[in-house]
């Protein structure tokens, strides 16, 4: 999933006949692209035309798909009055190193070899429980830690609004200044 090109009228086409799709490693401004505003048509069940390319042929594209973005940075979106659809969409999962992590060399080939047939069943047996989960509520349930991070996500995407809502209170007598309400701001 390249994000930059969701825009690009051949894009869409690649993700025919996918479920998920995978942004590796993007950019702290990658979410606030116009072209990364398609990621919420993607993510719902909306019916999208695609065009594949060399094919001279269209198709329809059957959402919701599963996306999964990793960075290095916290993201920020776009956010065009649509905060609400964002909130639904979003799972945010920090992934932390630990210090003093002993590097083992080829551990998944080690992993494979000793417990793969383990492995593969607690894979079989999350994939259940998750299908069970989504027929039954239609989004994956969040943690109160995850709730956060997604409303933080969302408040910092649109800080002057967030500004507006939570430091500004209405005073009729009351005057500022526009340089002494941007430095607040900025505070």
């Amino acid at each position: 999933l390249n994000l930059e090109r969701l825009d690009d009228r051949f894009e869409l086409g690649s993700f025919f006949e996918k479920r998920l799709l995978v942004a590796k490693d993007v950019s702290a401004d990658a979410l606030n692209s116009q072209a990364a505003y398609m990621l919420k048509a993607l993510s719902g069940d909306s019916l999208i035309k695609a065009e594949i390319k060399h094919q001279n042929r269209r198709v329809s594209l059957k959402g919701p798909f599963n996306v999964a973005i990793t960075s290095n940075s916290d993201l920020f979106i776009k956010l065009q009055g649509d905060a609400p659809a964002w909130q639904r969409r979003l799972i945010i999962i920090k992934f932390r190193k630990k210090k003093g992590l002993v590097v083992e060399n080829k551990l998944s080939e080690k992993m494979f070899k000793d417990e793969g047939s383990i492995i593969l069943n607690w894979m079989i047996q999350g994939a259940i429980r998750a299908r069970a989960i989504l027929d039954e509520k239609d989004q994956f349930p969040k943690t109160a830690e995850q709730e956060k991070r997604v409303n933080e996500l969302l408040r910092l995407s649109d800080s002057v609004k967030a500004f507006v809502s939570e430091e500004l209170q209405s005073d009729t007598k009351g005057k500022i200044t526009t340089s002494a309400l941007y430095e607040a701001y900025e505070n």
